[in-house]
């Protein structure tokens, strides 16, 4: 028996790819990362202020703190956005048979057969499946 999926590498999908990797695989590094972006918008925070330097100086620290936290709520979209712009033109759609012992990605350029022993971690997100190979190379399946 085969089961077979057709999935478009959207902006949806690399963002939920973000997610599944960033909340398991990447989970400790990413928490160090927020930790370090957090007290950074903190230190800005109170140099905004405290001290009053110039207006442009202000606007500045502003624009960072700004930018900072938006990067911590966001990463995924962002992480996908990049993601997006690295693909190569025939990967952005690719069609996944599954087989009792594997299965094969088939893209228009090319077909890769994966045992199922190389999933790291499966995860499911709310519209998809993703099937975590590494830290950065998954497979994302819709439901």
């Amino acid at each position: 028996m085969e089961i077979t999926c057709q999935t478009d590498y959207s902006q949806k999908a690399l963002a939920a790819m973000s997610l599944a990797a960033r909340k398991t695989i990447r989970r400790r590094s990413n928490r160090i990362w927020s930790i370090y972006a957090w007290i950074l918008s903190a230190v800005l925070l109170m140099s905004i202020l405290v001290l009053h330097d110039s207006p442009l100086y202000t606007a500045l620290e502003g624009a960072l703190l700004v930018l900072l936290v938006t990067l911590q709520f966001k990463q995924d979209a962002f992480n996908a956005f990049f993601a997006r712009r690295r693909l190569v033109p025939e990967t952005r759609a690719s069609r996944t048979v599954f087989y009792p012992d594997h299965y094969v990605v088939i893209f228009p350029a090319a077909e890769t057969k994966w045992q199922y022993s190389r999933i790291r971690i499966p995860v499911e997100t709310r519209d998809y499946f993703v099937l975590l190979l590494g830290k950065y190379h998954a497979h994302a399946v819709p439901k």
